[in-house]
């Protein structure tokens, strides 16, 4: 399969890097020429993923041409901002190097939103969609306070937790941030904005706890809140079983929400939802007593019966029961009745001793009537009974 992206490639790691663009200042309109071009590789690019889609290419082809591109995109994009942030190059050169931006960060966007299935989320993010992306976190933070505000939370610990989430991704200064990290962020924003059009009939921090863990915010922070909050609730109650009732009913809550499917705050950490299932759970086994009735009757010392076999001594029971046409169902008296019979004999045919014999190997013999010994003595045992 040919490079598609070998001409895009070579236009911007090579023609127009900061160290070569002097060789265009003589030309007329070299801009527009260089944006030009760059234009036709994107729309090249474009044209080649639709069309491959719509022929019906196979999954694993849609796969590679998706994810192969988007890592070239990305660091071409890279390239670009390095070059754009120069010292050296002139303020025409920034004009050229934002409009050939423009063109890769279109592409890119154009696979991730109509590719979604084959687009790499493990994949790094451009540095500056990501600088872009901060900025635009930050000034939505601003939005996110004010609601916080007008619905008079009275909890400030959990919107602190909240907020710093945002505050800590937009300024810890990574360069090096996945795409499930960033649409994670972006995404949970968005869904806790979207609050202020709930009715003023549902609580709104219950809501805003019902929400994070919907998006699996599964930091060490929240899970640490919401199982203070219901040890609150826990201690207040007077009886075990006021206890038991606030417990059950928490997970009932708790297990009527759906965390949104393939999204987290940390892969690495389980989900907030088994978390807190988990907290409640031990807490309710602490509680409530151990069942008196056991469905399984407790052996009694007499019921038990401890005997050393040798290893010749099994296989001689064993062998017996068989040859004696012992069968499923037969009482322990018979089945000893029969088998002591039948190891009283030993010229019966269909059993013989010399089967254990191996080359030289002799049969021992005294193994064989202590076995019958105590077997007969056990036929007295339960005719006792």
């Amino acid at each position: 399969m040919a490079y598609t992206l070998e001409p895009w490639d070579i236009l911007i790691s090579t023609t127009i890097h900061p160290d070569k663009l002097y060789r265009f200042h003589d030309t007329k309109d070299w801009q527009q020429a260089l944006i030009q071009e760059s234009e036709a590789e994107m729309e090249k690019l474009r044209t080649l993923l639709v069309k491959d889609f719509v022929d019906g290419a196979k999954q694993k082809k849609m796969e590679f041409l998706v994810q192969f591109n988007q890592g070239i995109l990305i660091r071409l994009l890279d390239k670009l901002h390095q070059y754009r942030s120069s010292s050296a190059v002139t303020e025409k050169a920034i004009l050229l190097y934002e409009s050939i931006s423009s063109h890769v960060s279109y592409i890119l966007d154009f696979i991730e939103e109509y590719f979604t299935k084959y687009f790499d989320r493990s994949e790094k993010v451009p540095t500056s969609y990501l600088i872009q992306s901060k900025e635009e976190i930050i000034r939505q933070l601003e939005h996110l306070q004010q609601l916080f505000e007008i619905n008079k939370v009275t909890d400030t610990l959990l919107t602190d937790i909240v907020l710093s989430n945002f505050i800590n991704f937009c300024n810890d200064g990574k360069t090096t941030v996945k795409y499930n990290e960033l649409i994670y962020q972006k995404e949970l924003l968005k869904e806790l904005l979207a609050l202020h059009k709930l009715s003023k009939d549902k609580g709104f921090q219950k809501a805003l706890e019902e929400k994070l863990i919907y998006m699996n915010f599964n930091s060490p922070l929240f899970v640490d809140y919401l199982s203070n909050q219901i040890n609150k609730q826990v201690e207040q109650a007077k009886t075990d079983k006021s206890k038991i009732s606030i417990l059950t009913t928490f997970q009932r809550q708790i297990a009527l929400i759906h965390p949104r499917p393939a999204l987290s705050l940390s892969t690495e950490s389980p989900g907030v939802k088994e978390s807190i299932l988990n907290i409640a759970d031990k807490a309710l086994r602490y509680l409530q007593p151990v069942p008196e009735n056991n469905s399984t009757p407790a052996s009694t010392e007499k019921a038990l019966v401890h005997v050393q076999f040798k290893g010749t001594e099994i296989y001689l029971f064993h062998k017996a029961f068989i040859d004696a046409g012992g069968a499923p169902g037969e009482t322990y008296k018979s089945i000893l009745e029969k088998t002591a019979a039948y190891l009283s004999n030993k010229t019966k045919k269909g059993f013989s001793v010399e089967s254990l014999q191996k080359n030289s190997d002799k049969v021992d013999y005294e193994s064989k009537e202590n076995l019958k010994r105590f077997l007969t003595k056990m036929i007295r045992n339960i005719e006792s009974y």
